[in-house]
């Protein structure tokens, strides 16, 4: 064994000779001991053979300068480098411009430590930190990094404090961390595939940046200020905050968590989707878009722009103050919407919002081109406007409390609608089957069309005023405790009962009949529909207006019908079964008739021609005072008693007398 060492021992001695040898070359650079690097007194320099005090200086000019260890060189004035090495154990300290005069690989290799202090790195080249390197931005002064400049890191870079100017390009591929309040700006971009360790202070960084690899943010802020790509880890914890103010990418492979908060001011693009937990508070003030899906588990402001192919779900309580939402939106069973503040919100064509919890529509307009659906709970106090195509649906229960509402979007009710208080305009078509309480004398006003479809029951102690179109499809009894009025259109198959004194006018049609419980007035129009007026109620046909009764409609007077002016252009029948009253001096024309089984009575001394077929039936009796013209045919099998001397009655035609009529004139 001995032997052997003896003949390899030489062998190894020159091998480390030669390699001695090989590692520097003429015009080589090390340090001696601590200084500037302007220092003569701090360098020695390689002449070919041997290390010797150095005349000058190293600059670019030389070969490769070498800081060792434990010595440390203060670059304090303007220099110009190229191929130096920190070595383990070695510190680079910048107080004054080092320029970079770009060679073959890298520029500077920092493998001890290299203190950016101040100043500028300019020229062009690179600045690679080895595994077990550091590179330290401390000091408050601002730093500067020229265009032509790349900092690549596999050690450890740490941000302390210091604005960064940077217009060139850094690389994380290992650790970064950052405890600096401070802006980092410029275009020069920042690269993380390592791991940054955001862990104190407000920092802003202002540069395209992005990270594939993981983002740890422990403490203090983050301000994101220009665009950002994530494809990697972002870990924010201990209360920490993330700030988007400009673009943020949240590509495959982004995971965004923690128990801290992600603020939203530029635009967050879900390029995936992205749920963010209980814990970690997301808000929104600016702009969210992209096709990935958002679910957000804390309470929540709606507002900014909204959109984007995904879904949203909101598993927290939210309120929509103002902006657009352009993605559709699931509450959830529990939460609550509150829709507040006097600003319009818009929600966005072929977006769904859908509501299992509670919404609130407190006040302010909705634009609303998407689609509402209710599934639970839906309260509005708004004195408001919801406009536009979007449509609500209800299945749950909407309570109208308070406030002049309009509603001018296509809707539907197959629920319960509660409107206790204030005024509910509904200026859009309006389809229910479900129920609809009106009380505590609240108004619904009917403006565009109301379909009162299978299903439907409207009942209450208010009122419900139709200037638009009610569809009866089926019958419908509108109680004494809930006025009804009409000055446009009543149609449909359905029977319709009104309870409360009534104004006939508009246009009333349907096959429907149409009974009325109270007192009524016909004014103008057109009534289409067969109309009972009820023992001990009186219908007025007042005013100076024309009014219409259809073919094949019938009104049957059970009660005192009076006559007081304004033509009559009736092709439909009238039977009088109690009182009919005429003091008007009008005309009543049209084939549709008149028979009369009551009393029928010209109260005053004016004319009334009467140009329709009449009937006087066996229990039937004319009389009265003036002038009755009858200028059609008049069938007569009961009595006429003119009145009052001069009571006259002229017939035009065949004389109005049968075998069973009676003739009572007073003398």
């Amino acid at each position: 064994m001995k032997k052997y060492i003896t003949k390899t021992m030489p062998a190894i001695f020159l091998l480390f000779i030669t390699l001695s040898v090989q590692s520097q070359t003429t015009g080589d650079y090390r340090s001696v001991t601590n200084g500037n690097w302007s220092s003569i007194a701090a360098w020695e320099r390689f002449n070919g053979s041997s290390w010797v005090a150095a005349a000058t200086a190293p600059s670019s000019a030389d070969g490769i300068i070498s800081i060792r260890s434990p010595h440390t060189i203060v670059a304090n004035s303007a220099i110009t480098t190229d191929q130096t090495i920190v070595e383990s154990g070695g510190i680079l300290t910048i107080t004054s411009t080092l320029t970079l005069n770009n060679g073959a690989g890298d520029d500077i290799v920092v493998n001890g430590t290299m203190n950016f202090n101040t100043s500028t790195i300019a020229g062009t080249g690179t600045i690679l930190i080895n595994n077990g390197g550091s590179f330290l931005l401390s000091t408050a002064d601002v730093k500067q990094l020229s265009a032509g400049v790349a900092i690549t890191n596999n050690g450890t870079m740490t941000w302390q404090e210091g604005g960064l100017n940077f217009s060139g390009a850094v690389v994380n591929n290992n650790i970064f961390n950052i405890s600096a309040s401070a802006l980092w700006q410029f275009p020069g971009g920042l690269t993380n595939s390592g791991t940054i360790n955001k862990t104190a202070g407000s920092t802003s960084i202002s540069t395209p940046w992005s990270n594939s690899g993981t983002i740890n943010l422990s403490g203090g802020s983050l301000t994101s200020s220009d665009v950002f790509t994530n494809t990697g880890t972002i870990n924010i914890t201990n209360g920490a905050a993330w700030q988007n103010s400009s673009t943020f990418n949240h590509n495959t492979g982004s995971v965004v968590s923690g128990t801290g908060s992600f603020a939203n001011s530029g635009t967050l693009t879900l390029n995936i989707s992205q749920v963010f937990p209980a814990t970690l508070v997301f808000s929104n003030s600016n702009t969210i878009n992209g096709n990935g899906d958002l679910t957000v588990n804390n309470d929540f402001v709606i507002q900014g722009n909204i959109t984007g192919g995904g879904a949203f779900t909101l598993n927290g309580n939210a309120t929509f103050p103002s902006g657009t939402l352009g993605r559709s939106l699931t509450m959830g069973a529990g939460r609550t919407l509150l829709l507040h503040t006097t600003n319009v919100k818009s929600l966005s064509t072929g977006v769904t919002l859908t509501n299992n919890g509670t919404m609130t529509w407190q006040e302010g307009g909705l634009n609303f081109s998407g689609a509402v659906v209710n599934n639970n709970i839906f309260n509005i106090t708004a004195s408001a406007l919801w406009q536009f195509s979007g449509g609500l649906t209800n299945t749950g229960t909407i309570n109208k409390t308070t406030g002049s509402t309009t509603i001018s979007t296509p809707w539907s009710n197959s629920g319960t609608i509660n409107l206790s208080g204030g005024s509910l305009t509904s200026s859009d078509v309006f389809t229910n089957t479900g129920i609809l309480n009106i009380t505590n004398g609240s108004t619904w006003q009917n403006s565009s069309t109301f379909n009162h479809n299978t299903g439907s029951v409207v009942s209450g102690t208010g009122s419900f005023a139709n200037s638009g179109t009610l569809t009866l499809n089926i019958s419908q009894v509108f109680p004494a405790s809930l006025v009804f009025s009409n000055s446009n259109i009543i149609n449909g198959n359905g029977n319709l009962t009104v309870n409360n004194d009534f104004v006939i006018q508009g246009t009333i049609t349907g096959s429907g009949a149409f009974t009325l419980n109270g007192n009524g007035t016909f004014t103008i129009g057109t009534l289409g529909r067969s109309l009972t007026i009820g023992a001990g109620r009186t219908l007025l046909l007042s005013t100076v207006g024309v009014k219409s009764l259809s073919t094949g409609v019938t009104i049957t007077n059970n009660g005192t019908m009076t006559w007081q002016e304004g033509g009559l252009n009736f092709d439909g029948a009238v039977v009088n079964n109690n009182i009919f009253n005429i003091s008007a001096s009008a005309t009543w024309q049209f084939g549709g008739g008149l028979t009369n089984n009551g009393t029928l009575t010209r109260t005053n001394t004016g004319s009334a021609n009467i140009s329709t077929p009449v009937t006087n039936a066996a229990a039937g009796v004319i009389k009265g005072i003036g002038t009755l013209i009858f200028s059609h045919t008049i069938t007569n099998n009961g009595t006429i008693e003119p009145g009052l001397s001069p009571g006259i009655f002229i017939v035009d035609g065949l004389q109005p007398f049968s075998a069973n009529s009676t003739l009572r004139i007073e003398i």
